[in-house]
Parts: C-alpha cells; structure tokens; sequence
C-alpha cells in the first residue's frame, strides 16, 4: 500500500479538478470530504472534454463529478481478493480505506503493487 495518495476535497472546484488532470497521468482523481472520508473517484475521461475552458473553473465542484462507485480495499484484503477487483476495475490504482475510522482514506493499491506481491509471495497491503 501507498499511504496519503494524492486526493482532492470534495468541495474543490472543478478549476483545481482540471489542474490535478493536468498536471498529473493519471486517470482516476481521488475525492474525499473534510474529515478525509473516502467519497469515490472522478474519472478523467467523464471530464477531459472540458479540461482546456478555463471558463468552466466554476462549473461544477469535485462532490458532483464523483463516481461513488469506486472499488476500494481495506487494508486486510487478501491478494486473492486484490487480484478479484483489480479483474473487473479498469484504472491501475484502488483506494485504500480505513472503515473503523468512518471509511477514511489511508493509501492506495495499484496494478503494479499486486503483480510484485505475487511474484514475491507477499501481502501488498500488511
């Protein structure tokens, strides 16, 4: 696991949504509320259309964007799980959560993290 990826308020307007995209290859943008509870993802392809309008900076804020649908882990998930949700997610990175502390986002897990723990016959997350 990665602790403290990178993730945005849920109130940041789509003015600082654009400039993570910009200014970062990724395709998943993670969102959180103020007390750091893990809200879902924005997914750059339902907003790289309107990424170069620097007019929309107040279009919308990252809360309305959001895919609450996002999978997330804990970090007691087995590999075998691991592997299960990476099989049916598309991104490289899966949000990690801590659901005794009111689903808080504590780190990530990506593609890669789990084909290097299977090669090596080790955990990714503990």
């Amino acid at each position: 696991m990665r602790p403290s990826p990178a993730c945005l308020l849920e109130t940041a307007g789509f003015g600082e949504v654009a400039s993570y995209f910009a200014h970062n290859q990724q395709n998943y943008l993670f969102v959180v509320s103020s007390a750091g509870a893990f809200r879902g993802a924005v997914q750059l392809r339902a907003v790289e259309s309107h990424l170069g309008a620097p007019e929309l900076k107040d279009w919308a804020i990252a809360r309305d964007l959001v895919d609450e649908g996002f999978p997330v882990v804990t970090p007691d998930t087995s590999l075998p799980e691991l592997v299960g949700k990476f099989s049916s997610h598309r991104g490289e990175r899966l949000a990690v959560i801590d659901e005794a502390d009111g689903g808080r986002l504590v780190g990530s897990v990506s593609k890669t993290d789990v084909l290097l723990a299977v090669a090596h016959g080790v955990g990714p997350l503990g």
